[in-house]
């Protein structure tokens, strides 16, 4: 049993507020909100509710239902397009209607949009001005608000709500199990230090130039990723194409509308499919032309199969990986959840080892990541993550970049299956993926396992990077909240 199934305390009936719920009543959120209260009142701020900042004291509730305009494009928001912590996002995603099946909330420039699923998560976006003219939209899981900037500068509300002086507020006050959520209505009472606008100006541009170094070093590191990749197709004397001059189709929805080309008839013929049969920038043809290949299903040692939905257990000791704790260079073990050691050994083929290669197999913002599992610890994978185990002679490692590179990227394009979010590959088709064998002809093992190690020590300097970028925002965070506090 957790420790809160287990925790008691009692209020008198005069100090009960609001709402009678465990967290809400809760001693430490209690106190928290005192605390607060009492430093803004030292520094001189007042302190307001969310609501009482935002124009008309209300959220936007604009929506629209995209799929009844299915040839009409629009730029998408999900969850997972926004990154935990920083308010940056991976971008829009260019859609049509008929893609997203579900109402989606509206949004314009200057808004800030706030996640109400597992907001502990900390997804928070200023919505920027963008060169279009494209609708926005987003996930109905999204909060939307438009900051009265007569009281509330937006750079300023931002960054409060990305702060720690609201995670904490927003722990005790979810509700749900499974998927916990943050109540309109508490969430509108959220109390926010609001100092007057030239003092809000005044910490914003204080906390600008970590902000900016931070995104200056990530920036080195989605070079030296694109570096990384590319040095294998160097290394393998075959076209090198930038990794980010074309995205996933089905991440971005970037084709031109007018694309077409012909196919003969008398051409061996899979699936009739626009993607598995677009011409790519990089042809699979000059890999096999120049190399002996080999189906990714013909070099693993069991078939490849799919993870099991997690029964996740506060005590247990067998790690859950999860297809968001696959990085696509890294696994974030600290983020992982965990199963009992009786849910692992029911079913085997869910159960992970050293050195297989998980791959990301559902969703739009998720399919394509591939990282190799490297601890000797007990692990099992979620149901949207295909395990691969590789025959002896094969390099984890080797194949994983592989994955990642251009050649993966294209197969990835070409096999995958759905549409409006309920996109996946299948483990019959990412066994037909092309790779290169470990022959004479192909690239031996010795050879994978030298290309291997030149890229990950690449990619170790973006891990130390990136822990420099984590380090650097987490200082622009304290720095605001030690200004707001005058600590």
């Amino acid at each position: 049993m957790t420790q809160q199934e287990t925790e008691a305390y009692f209020r008198f009936l005069d100090e009960l507020e609001d709402k009678i719920s465990f967290g809400f009543q809760h001693p430490e959120y209690v106190t928290l909100v005192k605390n607060l209260n009492d430093r803004a009142k030292f520094q001189g701020y007042g302190v307001k509710s969310l609501q009482s900042l935002l124009q008309g004291h209300a959220l936007r509730k604009e929506s629209i239902e995209p799929a009844k305009n299915p040839d009409r494009s629009f730029l998408y928001l999900g969850l997972e397009d926004i990154e935990s912590g920083t308010g940056r996002i991976e971008g829009f995603r260019e859609v049509q209607g008929k893609e997203i099946l579900s109402k989606s909330a509206v949004f314009y420039s200057g808004d800030i949009v706030f996640a109400r699923l597992r907001a502990y998560l900390n997804k928070v976006h200023l919505v920027e001005n963008q060169d279009t003219q494209t609708q926005m939209i987003g996930s109905s899981e999204l909060y939307v608000l438009k900051p009265d900037e007569e009281q509330v500068l937006p750079e300023f509300l931002v960054r409060f709500l990305l702060s720690d002086l609201v995670l904490t507020q927003t722990k005790w006050i979810l509700t749900g199990n499974s998927y916990p959520r943050l109540d309109e209505a508490q969430f509108l009472g959220l109390q926010i230090i609001v100092p007057d606008k030239t003092k809000q100006k005044e910490i914003v541009e204080k906390v600008l130039p970590q902000e900016k170094k931070a995104q200056s070093i990530l920036q080195q590191v989605e070079s030296l990723k694109t570096e990384a990749i590319q040095s294998l197709q160097n290394k393998l004397n075959l076209t090198v194409i930038s990794q980010n001059s074309e995205g996933y189709y089905f991440k971005n929805g970037k084709y031109a509308k007018s694309s077409y080309f012909v196919l003969p008839f008398d051409k061996n013929i899979d699936r009739l499919s626009f993607n598995f049969h677009r011409p790519k920038p990089v042809s699979i043809a000059e890999l096999q032309s120049c190399y002996q290949t080999t189906a990714l299903g013909k070099i693993a040692n069991d078939e490849i199969r799919r993870g099991e939905q997690p029964q996740y257990s506060d005590d247990g000791e067998v790690l859950a990986l999860k297809t968001v704790d696959l990085k696509n260079g890294l696994i974030n073990y600290g983020n992982c959840l965990r199963v009992s050691r009786k849910f692992y050994e029911k079913y085997p083929k869910a159960q992970v080892k050293k050195s297989d290669v998980l791959i990301s197999s559902t969703g739009y913002g998720s399919m394509g990541k591939v990282d190799v599992y490297d601890k000797d610890s007990l692990a099992i994978a979620d149901n949207h993550i295909s395990i691969v185990r590789l025959k002896e002679g094969y390099d984890p490692y080797f194949i994983a970049y592989f994955l990642r590179s251009s050649f993966g990227r294209i197969q990835f394009e070409q096999w995958w299956t759905g549409s409006s979010g309920q996109i996946e590959l299948q483990p019959t088709d990412l066994g037909k993926f092309v790779v290169p064998d470990n022959s004479e002809r192909g690239v031996p093992i010795q050879r994978q396992r030298e290309i291997a190690h030149d890229i990950s020590q690449k990619l170790d300097e973006t891990h130390r990077l990136t822990s420099m970028a984590m380090a650097t925002q987490q200082k622009a965070r304290e720095t605001f909240k030690a200004t707001i506090y005058g600590l």
